[in-house]
């Protein structure tokens, strides 16, 4: 990512320090998006364009519970 912000690197922190990329990627796959913006402090539309800003490719599947 070309600029890392300030609220960027708290989540980075708050993960260990692990590249936002891939705290993306394990984020989504246990808990989905809305879990994850809870979780990071902000709100679902950052996470999606973190995500979008990263270059990831997100499949949607649908689970039924």
């Amino acid at each position: 990512m070309e600029r890392e912000t300030k609220r960027m690197a708290a989540v980075r922190d708050q993960y260990g320090g692990l590249p936002l990329r891939d705290i993306l990627k394990k984020r989504y796959n246990a808990v989905g998006l809305s879990k994850m913006a809870t979780e990071m402090g902000v709100s679902r539309g950052t996470v999606w364009y973190w995500i979008l800003k990263e270059g990831l490719k997100i499949e949607r599947k649908a689970v039924l519970r």
